[in-house]
């Protein structure tokens, strides 16, 4: 046994066929005592500054999702890499031999005795636990004000940014020093959204064939150019046009179905459903 542990201590994990893993080591070694705390810097949003506070928002207030993000150790992160790498490689037996979560979860996630006891001491906080991750490093749950401020030791507060109202952590939250290396940090304590580091203003307006009118010379490209740039022509006389599949698009955007249909329909394509 000791043997078939070491072996697949080291072997990157296959395909559901033939996978080998070694059970993960449980990482929180003691109970999780709120009385011994460690402060998780740079845990404050730029934004939540004296000159926009409006002042602590009332203890019932809820925070309806909060996610506790957690590392995965040293040694962890170097086999993913190691992986990743051998998933791209033509000539590496674990090339394209993708892992479901729970693969994932297996060799690089936290142990179920792990997400156990954070899960347990978050509620004996109050905090109602809402999901864990299939690939066991993060847990989403919410709370009021109150309850967060009391678990991390921080404050939640109201600000004011050019006329836009948001509520954010005043203060670095605290963790138990049981989970100091193994949760890194949260989203969700404040509402702050991503905003683009560079976003460009309209000079011009787009004529109706998708082009860019500022150039004598049109400049746009239509879904034949895509096969051309990137090689995938061939593919497409193989009969491997992408039936049976679906393009999931991640993104703080709103994704027009009747804009995308109408730049289809341009070039001669069928129009398409989405959810």
């Amino acid at each position: 046994m000791r043997l078939l542990t070491q072996t697949c201590k080291f072997l990157l994990p296959l395909v559901a066929s033939s996978l080998c893993f070694a059970a993960q080591p449980d990482r929180i070694v003691g109970p999780i005592d709120s009385s011994r705390m460690v402060v998780l810097e740079g845990q404050v949003h730029h934004n939540a500054q004296p000159q926009y506070d409006l002042g602590r928002v009332s203890g019932d207030f809820q925070l309806p999702q909060v996610t506790l993000l957690t590392l995965p150790t040293p040694a962890q992160q170097a086999a993913l890499k190691a992986l990743l790498a051998q998933q791209q490689d033509r000539n590496s037996p674990y090339f394209h031999k993708w892992l479901t979560p729970e693969q994932y979860a297996d060799r690089f996630g936290l142990s179920p005795a792990d997400i156990k006891k954070i899960s347990n001491w978050l509620q004996a906080q109050g905090l109602t636990v809402l999901q864990v991750a299939r690939g066991r490093n993060w847990l989403v749950f919410s709370g009021t004000a109150s309850q967060i401020e009391n678990a991390f030791n921080t404050e939640i507060h109201r600000y004011n940014v050019n006329g836009s109202l948001h509520y954010a952590n005043s203060v670095p939250p605290s963790i138990p020093v049981a989970l100091s290396g193994i949760a890194v940090g949260f989203r969700g304590l404040n509402d702050f959204r991503l905003r683009p580091y560079f976003v460009r203003k309209a000079k011009r307006f787009a004529r109706p064939n998708y082009y860019d009118n500022e150039f004598q010379i049109p400049d746009f490209l239509a879904p034949g150019d895509i096969a051309t740039i990137y090689d995938i022509q061939s593919l497409y006389n193989a009969g491997i046009d992408g039936t049976g599949q679906s393009m999931v698009i991640v993104g703080q955007t709103d994704v027009y179905v009747a804009d995308l249909n109408a730049f289809r329909t341009g070039f001669g394509l069928s129009t398409l459903s989405c959810s």
